[in-house]
Formats: C-alpha cells, sequence, structure tokens
C-alpha cells in the first residue's frame, strides 16, 4: 500500500517539477511572453505599467547573465568559426521563422597563413583565421604555399574540399 502510494505521488509530482524546470532554463522565453502580454493590454495606463516591469525584468536578467542579446553578425562569425566541425544539431545558432538553408554556411574564403607538409603528400593548411585543415588525400605533384587563396567548401556525407589558388580540389578535415 505504501509503495502504491508512493509510486502515485512520484508520478503525479514529477511532470510539475520537469515543468518548472523547464521554465527556469529558458528565462528568456518567460520574459518576452510577459512583453507579449503587456502589448495585449488595452488601457493605457496599466500596458506602460506592465511594459515597464517587463522591461525592468528584461534587463534585471541580461545584468545578471540569464540572458543574452546576440546579433545576426556575431551568430554568422561564430558560424563560420565552427565551420568544419562535427557539432550535435542545437539551437544555439537558431532563431526566427527564417529560412534554414538561408541562414547555413556552405563555404568559407581566406587565405592561407602557413603550410606544413606532412609525409606521402598530406599536408596542413592554416588559415589566416587559425583553422587548420588536414589533406586527407595525398598529392605529391602539388605543394600550396603561404599567401594564396583557399575556398573551403562543404561536401557530401560531411566531407571537405579545399581549393587553393584555382587548381584542382582535395578533401581536407578540419582539426582544430
Amino acid at each position: 500500500m505504501v509503495r502504491t502510494m508512493l509510486g502515485l505521488l512520484a508520478v503525479t509530482c514529477a511532470p510539475h517539477a520537469s515543468a518548472q524546470d523547464a521554465a527556469a532554463d529558458r528565462p528568456a522565453a518567460g520574459l518576452i511572453a510577459d512583453l507579449t502580454a503587456c502589448r495585449a493590454l488595452a488601457v493605457d495606463a496599466e500596458r506602460l505599467v506592465c511594459l515597464d516591469r517587463a522591461a525592468a525584468a528584461l534587463v534585471d536578467a541580461q545584468a545578471a547573465n540569464e540572458v543574452v542579446l546576440v546579433d545576426r553578425a556575431a551568430v554568422r562569425d561564430a558560424k563560420r568559426a565552427v565551420f568544419g566541425f562535427s557539432l550535435p544539431r542545437i539551437s544555439l545558432f537558431e532563431g526566427g521563422a527564417r529560412d534554414e538553408a538561408e541562414e547555413q554556411i556552405r563555404s568559407i574564403t581566406g587565405t592561407l597563413a602557413q603550410v606544413r607538409p606532412f609525409s606521402r603528400g598530406l599536408h596542413l593548411l592554416v588559415l589566416e583565421d587559425g583553422s587548420q585543415w588536414q589533406t586527407t588525400e595525398a598529392r605529391t605533384n602539388y605543394f600550396p604555399r603561404a599567401g594564396d587563396p583557399v575556398t573551403i567548401t562543404a561536401g557530401a556525407l560531411g566531407s571537405y574540399n579545399a581549393r587553393v589558388d584555382g587548381a584542382r580540389s582535395m578533401q581536407v578535415k578540419r582539426i582544430n
């Protein structure tokens, strides 16, 4: 009897605890919902008081680092910095109802800052932004040089191709 009551109590309380945890994990959603609710008020004085309260809560949350505001340029720079890494699909860089394909980075262009040859025709390509790419196919008759322009594009099935100074493209992988 006691086990049954404890089981029922756990089942009854679990949804409430998980809903509270979800709300605590997403303070920004609640703050934006509060601002949106204020806009629906018809009386000007009530709307002003509500908006002041909601705006103060948003500013306080930002000051406490609970909410971070990021513009599109910063998101684009962050996506460029992680281009080539195998990352799990998270909604950190996504938002709004914009087309996902429009925001997805398919290639980067830069200049080689350094080239380190490996054995058997492999090379380590270091771009000016600090990203390091290793060739995965041997090219014994090809020697890229620092200062050469490079374009790295996303290929099929998670692969990446580098085209250095207009030469034939070669497969590469990001290593840092």
